[in-house]
């Protein structure tokens, strides 16, 4: 109660005092000039017109194709050769109604006229007129002698070979070739292969072009690879025999103007790394001596086949054993 009065009485007290001060001496609160804040004329501008962005228009990536796009094929790497060459000796039509299953290779070397040059150390010679007696032989029982490429399209079953086929295969390089193995082939129509070897030919390339051009231009005869050296495959280091293989191949390319692609091996020994690494330098066929009497079918490995030794112990009796299948150990000299 007592708060209440003397809040009354303070109340009173200042009503009576606000009451006596004059209306002239009332304090009134300080004017403040502000100053008018310069108004700029504002041009009416239009609202900016936002043109509303085009969403964009999605173009479909066309999709590559092989010939939008093309995908660089890496050249391949090329072993150094001469000019283009053309194939040898292709394979021949085929007229025969039936089709061999089974072919032999024949291996001779040299084919002397002189008797007195067969036998002894020449056990690998055949007298040309025991030469000329076989040649009669195949000829009267209707064998076809075939081409080297026909011997790799024949294993590979890409063509059909006559009833009745043989393979004339001739090692190394024999000059008594040009007077009686090429001009006996020719005279009755038959074909050779010559498994040359390179060294021979690289110590005179232009007569020995010469000469081999001469023989090829009969139709009677072939020139394929007998490597480089005549060394043993299996003896050599890698890049030796990759040596041997590409350097006798090139060689031989230049000389006849024809691919090479056909060798036999020098003694006819080899292994699997050699069949391998002549495979990769561009043959298609390799020959090894004699295989054991096996005859070659459509099953035979055109890089490994046998072929049968003809020599100087044999005679037509024997021949036309070995070639008929008629007789043991009949693939050796």
């Amino acid at each position: 109660m007592r708060q209440a009065a003397i809040l009354l009485a303070l109340a009173l007290t200042i009503i009576s005092c606000a009451s006596s001060v004059p209306k002239s001496q009332a304090v009134s609160s300080p004017t403040v000039e502000i100053s008018a804040v310069p108004t700029v004329a504002t041009v009416p501008t239009s609202a900016p017109t936002v043109q509303p962005t085009p969403e964009p228009t999605l173009v479909p990536t066309p999709v590559p194709t092989l010939e939008s796009t093309p995908v660089p094929t890496p050249a391949p790497t090329v072993m150094p050769t001469a000019a283009p060459v053309v194939p040898a000796a292709t394979a021949r039509p085929v007229t025969s109604p039936t089709c061999e299953t089974q072919m032999m290779v024949l291996m001779f070397h040299r084919v002397p006229a002189n008797p007195a040059e067969v036998g002894g150390k020449a056990y690998l010679s055949v007298w040309l007129g025991n030469f000329e007696a076989y040649l009669d032989w195949l000829k009267a029982n209707g064998y076809h002698t075939a081409t080297a490429e026909e011997l790799y399209q024949f294993t590979t079953g890409k063509i059909c070979l006559p009833e009745r086929s043989v393979a004339l295969t001739f090692d190394d390089w024999q000059n008594d070739w040009g007077t009686t193995v090429v001009p006996a082939l020719q005279k009755r129509g038959m074909h050779g292969i010559l498994y040359v070897i390179a060294a021979v030919v690289a110590s005179n390339i232009p007569a020995y072009t010469k000469v081999i051009r001469a023989w090829e231009a009969t139709g009677a005869v072939e020139v394929q690879s007998h490597l480089f050296t005549h060394k043993t495959a299996w003896n050599l280091a890698c890049c030796d025999l990759w040596v041997e293989l590409v350097e006798s191949k090139r060689l031989f390319e230049e000389v006849t103007g024809h691919e090479i692609a056909h060798l036999v091996w020098p003694g006819g020994n080899r292994n699997a790394y050699a069949i391998q690494l002549a495979a990769k330098a561009g043959y298609r066929t390799a020959g090894m001596a004699w295989g054991n009497g096996t005859r070659i079918t459509q099953e035979t490995n055109p890089m490994d086949y046998p072929r049968i030794c003809i020599g100087a112990s044999d005679n037509l009796e024997t021949f036309i054993a070995k070639t008929t299948y008629r007789t043991a150990g009949w693939d050796r000299c």
